[in-house]
C-alpha cells in the first residue's frame, strides 16, 4: 500500500521529491544507486528538508530518527528535529492600517 505524503498542500509542491529521497524503497529503484549513495542522499535530505517545510516534515523525520537501518541517517533525522525545537518561527507581521484608521 502506498504512503500518503505529508506534502500534499499545493503550497508545498516540490517537496514531495525530498520525501522520496528519504524513502529506502524509492532510492533502491534508483539504477545503479549504492548503499552508501542511498545513506549519503538521506542524511543531506533531512536538514533540508527541515529548513524548507519545517514543522511539515516531522513525522517523515520521526519516522527516520527511530526506525531507520542507518545510524547516520537516524542521527542526521535527529538533529534536524532538534533544530526544528531550537527555531523559532517569526511572527506574522501586524497588519497595516488604513490612513483612516490613524
Amino acid at each position: 500500500m502506498p504512503r500518503m505524503s505529508v506534502f500534499n498542500s499545493p503550497l508545498l509542491l516540490g517537496f514531495e521529491h525530498f520525501e522520496q529521497m528519504l524513502d529506502r524503497s524509492f532510492l533502491a529503484q534508483v539504477p545503479g544507486i549504492t548503499p552508501e549513495q542511498q545513506e549519503q542522499a538521506m542524511t543531506a535530505a533531512a536538514p533540508a528538508l527541515a529548513r524548507l517545510v519545517g514543522e511539515g516534515a516531522r513525522p517523515v523525520l520521526d519516522r527516520l530518527a527511530s526506525s531507520d537501518p542507518s545510524l547516520k541517517v537516524r542521527q542526521a533525522a535527529h538533529a534536524a528535529r532538534e533544530r526544528l525545537e531550537s527555531s523559532t518561527i517569526p511572527s506574522p507581521p501586524e497588519p497595516l492600517s488604513s490612513p483612516a484608521e490613524r
